[in-house]
């Protein structure tokens, strides 16, 4: 049997081919995907500008489908909707051994160092099935980006006293304010995109939201702060010039988590990360049980997924059509439908 996939040749070179539908090795599940979130990373890869990317390279990794064959004795999950972890580990090394799967020193991602999901059918390691629980199938493709908030949220460790400055409101700092404002009400948002910052006010409640651009933004966040700045400075941009300003206002004692990514080196003065005895930590991915809480809050209705889908993309679409949805300036997260152009 065969299926359709789209492969990225080059930057804004796609190529629709079909190929036989993947043979099943030991331990791994067949998965027809049925839906694909668009990340920054396909994105950033798209226009030839994402770290740790080569070509050509089929996309997608925020991935939800239906289970429909599987190489176990067990066959539970047959016919169950999934979600999927994209982090393919490897299991002996420093990292993995200590359950940071997420920063496996030889990790592979779906969709930008291995092959992903712009495809009808996958084969996904066993250990690398989310059950869905009774989720939708667009709510479980929204589960990786929202993980990586959450891991961001974690190793921040905010509490109630705490200032959060996010700078950065694309799907995952929209994600990190989500998570930040059940830990505190301290919370500021920073970027230059006029329509996220609305967004963000009108749908997430959050009162002090700003343009990157402002010349009276210190100021301002100097007033709000009374002179204390952030807490934590979380960065969901990975943007270098919004990197580089971001040490300004972090507070004496603050962390500095870094979750956007981006491919030059970052310079910083020292001596105003020395005095303020910062904590500067990155944020990679996210874990298995990190997928299982965020699919927990969503199922719990803690937190609103829906908020985050703008735009909808059948697969049949995807070479005519995703140049334009990318650049569309209201994109918050676009979905790509496979296989339910009739429905």
């Amino acid at each position: 049997m065969s299926m359709n996939q789209i492969i990225l040749l080059n930057p804004f070179k796609f190529e629709k081919r079909k190929m036989d539908i993947p043979i099943l090795l030991e331990g791994e599940i067949l998965v027809q995907i049925k839906r694909i979130g668009i990340c920054g990373t396909d994105i950033h890869a798209f226009h030839g500008n994402q770290p740790f990317f080569s070509y050509p390279r089929i996309l997608g990794h925020e991935l939800s489908g239906i289970v429909v064959d599987e190489n176990s004795n067990n066959k539970d999950l047959l016919g169950e909707s999934v979600a999927i972890l994209p982090y393919l580990s490897c299991g002996k090394c420093n990292s993995c051994l200590r359950g940071k799967t997420n920063c496996c020193a030889n990790l592979k991602v779906m969709g930008v160092h291995v092959d992903g999901g712009f495809c009808e059918y996958i084969a996904v390691p066993q250990t690398n099935i989310i059950d869905g629980n009774g989720l939708n199938l667009d709510f479980l493709a929204l589960v990786e980006p929202l993980s990586i908030s959450y891991h961001g949220i974690i190793r921040a460790d905010i509490s109630e006293k705490d200032w959060v400055i996010v700078f950065g409101t694309g799907p995952i700092g929209i994600g990190a304010l989500m998570f930040a404002k059940s830990k505190t009400d301290k919370i500021i948002l920073i970027d230059v995109n006029e329509h996220r910052i609305t967004f963000c006010q009108h749908k997430l409640g959050i009162f002090y939201a700003f343009n990157g651009d402002d010349i009276e933004l210190y100021e301002k966040i100097k007033n709000i702060t009374n002179g204390n700045f952030g807490d934590i400075v979380l960065d969901a941009t990975g943007n270098k010039k919004a990197m580089q300003q971001q040490l300004n206002y972090l507070g004496h004692g603050g962390k500095w988590i870094l979750i956007g990514l981006q491919k030059e080196e970052l310079n910083i003065s020292h001596p105003e990360f020395h005095k303020r005895e910062a904590t500067l930590m990155s944020s990679r991915n996210a874990t298995k049980e990190d997928f299982q809480k965020v699919l927990n809050k969503i199922n719990d209705k803690k937190i609103d997924a829906s908020i985050l889908m703008s735009h909808t993309l059948f697969f049949e679409e995807v070479m005519d059509h995703f140049l334009e949805t990318i650049k569309d300036s209201n994109l918050i997260k676009g979905i790509i439908k496979v296989n339910e152009l009739e429905k």
